[in-house]
């Protein structure tokens, strides 16, 4: 059976990329501020997309990404709650 050979990095527990687990820590927690950062942006996003109506999403759209270009899916599912009224 080969005998595994372990570096004193990888039996301290942290990444190679970083030299000290100082250096890993400062770098994990960077990332954790711009995860949080962007699910912020995100949730900002959808909140400003739930407050549009179909139509003004699709005149959003077409000053974007030009009349009738990209997003078809959703396009698609903009036409029909604009198409069909509301039966309540």
């Amino acid at each position: 059976m080969a005998e595994t050979h372990e570096t004193p990095k990888q039996r301290a527990g942290f990444s190679r990329r970083h030299l000290t687990s100082a250096a890993h820590e400062e770098a994990r927690a960077r990332y954790l501020a711009d995860d949080a950062r962007k699910r912020a942006d995100a949730a900002e996003r959808a909140e400003a997309r739930k407050s549009r109506t179909p139509a003004e999403q699709l005149a959003m759209l077409n000053e974007r990404l030009g009349n009738g270009a990209g997003a078809v899916r959703e396009r698609a599912r903009l036409r029909v709650p604009i198409s069909t009224p509301n039966r309540k």
